[in-house]
């Protein structure tokens, strides 16, 4: 089922924009674990997101935009993920080591954030390119289609919060 939102109109577009890009990005940051299984729920949004992009019935140009935009989100989210490797390598090499220096390692883990978020940043901005290229109907979709897992995503959040304030042993 599907709900509107009932939100300003600039604060919905911009909730939209944003949420295009994070959620297209964190989709395709899945496929690029490569042969990896993916957990259920991320397989099911994968589907859905192929669902959107038929249902979108994108023009040549639109889905040249598309391919693109995960071409190059896909080749990010690798470089992430790399940073990331290079981050646990470095802390793994370092506990080896009775002089471990901490400070060091946090400084390491600062500068591969500010990457990553340039990166995301990046990733945004390119699917915010595609979302212009749309036209008003399959703007609707996506803003329907994003309205929808924002709820679910609400939904489980709650049940997550209920259950951590029920249970004092996860604390």
């Amino acid at each position: 089922m599907q709900y509107p939102l009932l939100l300003p109109t600039t604060l919905r577009a911009w909730l939209i924009t944003g949420l295009t890009g994070l959620l297209l990005a964190t989709t395709l940051s899945l496929e690029a674990w490569g042969n990896t299984p993916l957990p259920k729920p991320a397989e099911r949004l994968l589907r859905q997101i192929s669902q959107l992009h038929d249902e979108l019935g994108l023009s040549a140009s639109q889905d040249t935009l598309w391919q693109n935009a995960q071409t190059q989100t896909r080749q990010q989210i690798r470089q992430m993920i790399d940073r990331h490797q290079q981050l646990r390598q470095a802390l793994q090499s370092a506990l080896e080591h009775p002089d471990l220096d901490l400070r060091a390692l946090a400084l390491q883990a600062d500068q591969m954030q500010t990457q990553n978020t340039a990166t995301r940043k990046q990733i945004r901005d390119t699917w915010l390119v595609v979302y212009d290229g749309l036209d008003n109907g399959q703007r609707e979709r996506v803003r329907l289609f994003l309205g929808d897992r924002l709820q679910r995503v609400e939904h489980f959040r709650d049940r997550f919060r209920l259950w951590l304030d029920n249970d004092q042993s996860v604390l």
